[in-house]
């Protein structure tokens, strides 16, 4: 979620091929820029959807059985950020990484990686500073990590 140029995309699209994998992006020039990318590098079977993600992120989830990756990297608002995780959650599986950017850009951003560190059902995360992990694995114990460099 938030496509911007579709590198990150590119390189997930390398790490997994044969994944289904969906970019969402809020402005359509922006998305039309990453179509481009996606179109140089001749990779295909991305699915671009644009729109606002209150508005596509749950037609993609309903698509799905379960999630394996989700990168959130788009309206850094408190609100949105807790909404995207509670949608993401009835699709995970003891398989699934959630990666949040931004986690400490706004005082929003920091309370949501708190209460979505706290949410019963995440059993491990990561904090990267501007990114954090988050993980599913039940019957392991809570562990947070913060990793400083």
């Amino acid at each position: 979620m938030g496509t911007c140029l579709g590198i990150t995309t590119l390189y997930l699209h390398e790490a997994a091929p044969s994944a289904r994998l969906y970019t969402l992006e809020g402005c359509p020039e922006t998305a039309g820029v990453a179509k481009n990318v996606f179109s140089e590098a001749g990779v295909k079977g991305i699915r671009v959807i644009t729109g606002n993600f209150d508005d596509t992120l749950p037609g993609v989830l309903e698509s799905e059985k379960k999630l394996d990756l989700v990168y959130i990297d788009g309206n850094h608002q408190y609100d949105a950020t807790v909404r995207y995780f509670n949608w993401c959650l009835p699709k995970v599986h003891e398989g699934t990484m959630l990666i949040f950017d931004d986690i400490y850009w706004s005082d929003g951003m920091k309370k949501a990686w708190a209460e979505i560190k706290d949410h019963p059902d995440v059993t491990a995360t990561v904090d990267l500073f501007w990114i954090g992990l988050v993980f599913f694995k039940p019957g392991q114990a809570k562990e947070h990590f913060k990793i400083r460099f």
